[in-house]
């Protein structure tokens, strides 16, 4: 627990927090590590709902179909690129071992953070949403029917992330494939 706090506030993700409300951390076992969350339970029941709609897999399916070009880009620590308003930042207060504390950034097990980050990222690849590029949360998925055209729409994409600030883990990053295997299923 004390690395991942050390992590988050040299990532600028959290900061000490003087606020009467806050939830608990739990660490949860996940593979071969621990896994730092917060249990949001008692602010979630409170939350109303975001109802921003999330991808369908037959939809992404056929807006994939017969396409030849794709690349894939997984955001680097995807929610915490999404900066939360100064005066919601008091909800996200949590307890830890070195007392009160808050998220100055998007934090994954709040009930609205898949809608949010999905409506940001809906938005940075604007208008050619369902017509080059889809996202699913972190992943971003650009495709097209021929190599000139797939140089295009990855610019676009990679100009306008890069002027919301996003980054990507480069390892998780897959460019000009003519097959890839996503939500399970091969495409090509």
């Amino acid at each position: 627990m004390k690395d991942i706090m050390k992590e988050y506030e040299a990532w600028d993700i959290i900061k000490p927090s003087i606020l009467s409300t806050c939830s608990p951390i739990v660490l949860v076992w996940q593979g071969e590590k621990w896994r730092f969350c917060v249990d949001f339970h008692e602010l979630n029941k409170i939350t109303i709902l975001d109802a921003y709609p999330m991808l369908r897999a037959d939809y992404i399916f056929a807006a994939l179909a017969r396409k030849q070009w794709f690349s894939i880009m997984d955001t680097l620590k995807g929610y915490h690129q999404m900066q939360l308003k100064e005066e919601d930042r008091f909800k996200m207060a949590f307890i830890s071992h070195k007392g009160l504390y808050q998220f100055k950034r998007l934090r994954f097990g709040l009930r609205n953070a898949p809608a949010m980050f999905q409506r940001m990222m809906d938005e940075v690849v604007g208008s050619l949403r369902w017509q080059a590029a889809l996202v699913y949360i972190d992943d971003l998925l650009v495709y097209s029917d021929t190599w000139d055209e797939h140089l295009k729409h990855l610019g676009y994409v990679l100009s306008a992330a890069e002027k919301a600030g996003m980054k990507f883990s480069i390892s998780k990053c897959r460019f000009g494939y003519m097959d890839i295997k996503l939500l399970s299923q091969g495409l090509s």
